[in-house]
Parts: C-alpha cells; structure tokens; sequence
C-alpha cells in the first residue's frame, strides 16, 4: 500500500454533536491523497457509529478507539505514531475545513522549505455554523530567526489557532507534542518555531467553533488539568510554572546553537513580566510546600512517553479533554 501524503489526524470523545460537518468537511478537500485517523477516546454516545459508517464508504479512514478515557493529551498524541503521511495534521471535531485547505497548506510547505508549518487563515463560527468574525494573527511567527519567533510564540495575545495547520511530521516527532497541563498546546507551537517558520495561507479556508462553556475555555487554568491528565489534579496546580517548564523542555530538545539559545533565554523576559504575579504566587506555593519536604512532580508530558520521541512505543497512560474535541 503507498502511503499517503498527508496524514489528518482526528481525536474524538463523545463528538457526535459536530462530527458530521467536521467529517464531511474533512472528505471533501480537493487534495485526496490522505488518511483520516480517527482516534476515539471511549466514546459513549454515537460517535463510533458514525465514524464506522462513514469507513464503509470511504477506504481512506481508520478508526483506533480506546476503551478508557485517557485524556486530551494522550488521544491527541497518540496519532502520531499511528501516520503514514509525510505531512500530518489534527482536526478537531467541530470546526470545518473548506475544500481547499490540505491543497493550499500542502503547496505552501511544498515551495518554502524553511516552513514547518502551513495553516490558513481562519473565520470563527458560533454552535450553530454563523460566522462571528476573523481570528486575528499578528504575530512574528514566520520571522527568520529561531529567538525572533520563540519570543512571538511565547508571548501573550494570540489564539493558538496554527495548532491545527500542517506540519512536517519529520519536525513534529522531535518534539515533546502536548504536554499534560493547560495552553501545552502554546509549549508545542513554540517548540515548532525553533525549527522553523510557522507561516500562514494569505485565503480563508478554515472555520474555528468557539463558544461559551467549555472547560477549555476556563479562565481558571487550575481547574483544566483533569481535561489533560485524565482526571488527575497535580496536589499543587502550577499551570504557569508548567507552561514555562514546557518553553523550556522545548528549547532543550531543539539543539540551537549557544548564542541563539541565549537569545532564546532572553526572549522569555516578555512571559515572564507578564506572569509575573501568578509565577510569584505559584513560586512562593512551591516554597511554602518544599518547607514541609513536599516537592510534586509537575506533568509536563504524557505520563509514560518520553518528550521527544514517538508516544505510545513507551506504554502511554493518561490526559482528557471534555466535549468533543477531546
């Protein structure tokens, strides 16, 4: 069997409200040289179902299902090992690519070998598929140099939409993927930039679900960990701690040279002056516990995979993600 050019990857948990647009989204682009792995995390409503008559008719499918809920991270990650495809991206089960998306992001990647990664430009929509707007992207992503974006990436004010575009899956496995803790998706998407331009399709061909009451959309990091860990709350939430450990971790496994890390290094002045007060407290949290001989060990990736290898030749445990695009 040839493998395929892109790999599409799509982590569901109990997505059946959405999964239709998604889906069918997904089967129309215009480039149809790709695979659609879908990997259920113990999904209890009709989400099997669906995907399994949408495999009746469409060879390009695969459905890799989990009996027990394990969490965003872990189902998100686990795709990974699983692709054939050259290039590799996740969908989530509730936004909607336009027909020209895998073809456009596909070319982008194609003709500029300093990119890693390829996204479009993006519309939100709300529950019920009305446009409410562009997702802005203002940033230095696609700067020339490795501390130029490290600092954008690292910065506030910025959707982390391009978690969904087109990477080098090559440059994907070197990374840690998504760390168990909140905004790891931020970590990742920094780590991608040390390797290389994140840049942008100047044409609108992707659609962002958003709207309220999501646990992922809690303005309350502590209270996300059980979306990521599968449950599990670290006995001491540090979610800025974590992020930065998650910055850190990245720039360890990229390998630049000194001087470029150093730059790197300083770059991160802008997270941590704008975090400062919640760094602080979490800070003085970890102090007021190590007095006492409490010192956690923080989840900064999937409990058993090791950052910067393939998740899942390691055993893998847990991370989960509420509403359906866990």
């Amino acid at each position: 069997m040839t493998d395929p050019l892109v790999t599409v990857a799509l982590p569901v948990y109990n997505a059946e409200r959405f999964l239709v647009p998604a889906v069918e989204s997904l089967l129309a682009q215009d480039l149809e040289d790709f695979e659609l792995v879908v990997t259920d995390n113990a999904s209890t409503d009709g989400t099997r179902a669906m995907v399994e008559g949408w495999m009746r008719q469409d060879p390009r499918i695969r459905y890799v299902r989990s009996e027990v809920n394990r969490g965003l991270a872990w189902n998100w990650n686990r795709a990974v090992p699983l692709a054939r495809g050259r290039y590799f991206k996740w969908a989530a089960a509730d936004d909607v690519h336009l027909p020209g998306y895998l073809r456009a992001t596909v070319e982008r990647l194609e003709s500029d070998p300093t990119a890693v990664l390829a996204h479009c430009r993006t519309l939100d929509m709300d529950e019920h598929g009305t446009i409410t707007g562009p997702v802005p992207n203002d940033i230095a992503m696609d700067a020339p140099t490795p501390h130029e974006r490290f600092e954008a990436l690292t910065h506030r004010g910025w959707p982390s939409v391009q978690v969904f575009g087109l990477t080098r899956i090559e440059v994907l496995r070197r990374t840690g993927l998504h760390g168990a803790y909140p905004s790891s998706d931020r970590a990742l998407l920094a780590e991608l930039g040390l390797h290389g331009r994140l840049v942008e399709v100047d044409e609108v061909h992707f659609h962002r679900r958003e709207f309220g009451g999501r646990v992922t959309r809690s303005t309350d990091l502590r209270t996300r960990y059980p979306v990521f860990t599968g449950g599990d709350v670290p006995e001491i939430p540090l979610p800025y701690l974590d992020l930065l450990g998650g910055f850190l971790g990245g720039l360890r496994r990229a390998g630049l040279p000194p001087v470029e890390t150093a730059r790197c290094l300083w770059a991160l002045r802008r997270y941590a002056g704008y975090t400062k007060p919640k760094l602080a407290h979490e800070v003085a949290e970890v102090a007021r516990n190590a007095v006492h001989g409490r010192f956690p060990v923080r989840p900064r990736s999937v409990p058993g995979t090791t950052p910067g290898t393939t998740p899942g030749t390691t055993g893998g445990a847990s991370p989960a993600r509420a509403g359906s695009t866990a």
